[in-house]
């Protein structure tokens, strides 16, 4: 499950403006993000070409982190550690805060190429494939973990903030969350 919450800090990004290059590329980057008129922007970074490392420091400095936005959480109605469940993840989206993923190191044949963003897996986790399910006698507490049924006392129940009076513009027709299961 993910949480896509764009521009946490944005308006400190335009209202600290200086003459250096690095905030005017930001500057930039949020005007695309923002999808504001180009020719309103300063045209000597037209040619600018960034690096995935920039992009994805600029991605994490104006998006909610994980742990601000999810004020509390419950699995199966019991209390859990929200910074301990859920995970910063970078996707086509932005910033996305998962919830119960199966390592990397069980879907990808080298993880560590991955630019994972401070992903913690606190429980043990089983080598989960859609195709073949759980392995025999896995633990019900490795993750993925399962639900026991439908219902808001049996999955995941959720406290967010989605901080709006700090929100600089959505990449959405509206402001808050996106949730994809």
């Amino acid at each position: 499950m993910n949480f896509v919450k764009y521009i946490n800090n944005v308006l400190q990004l335009f209202t600290h403006r200086s003459s250096k290059p690095e905030n005017n590329i930001d500057r930039r980057l949020l005007s695309d993000f923002c999808d504001e008129d180009p020719l309103s922007m300063d045209s000597s970074i037209d040619n600018y070409t960034g690096d995935w490392d920039s992009l994805k420091k600029f991605m994490i400095r104006v998006s909610q982190p994980c742990h601000e936005m999810i004020v509390s959480c419950l699995w199966a109605n019991n209390p859990k550690v929200c910074s301990e469940i859920f995970n910063p993840s970078l996707t086509d989206e932005g910033i996305c805060c998962s919830f119960n993923k199966v390592k990397p190191d069980y879907i990808f044949r080298n993880p560590k190429d991955l630019s994972d963003l401070n992903v913690t897996f606190p429980n043990p986790s089983a080598n989960w494939t859609p195709e073949n399910g759980y392995p025999p006698n896995t633990p019900a507490e490795y993750t993925p973990w399962r639900p026991w049924g439908a219902g808001n006392h049996l999955g995941l129940t959720l406290v967010l903030d989605a901080e709006i009076e700090e929100y600089y513009c959505s990449s959405e027709v509206s402001y808050g969350f996106k949730v994809i299961l």
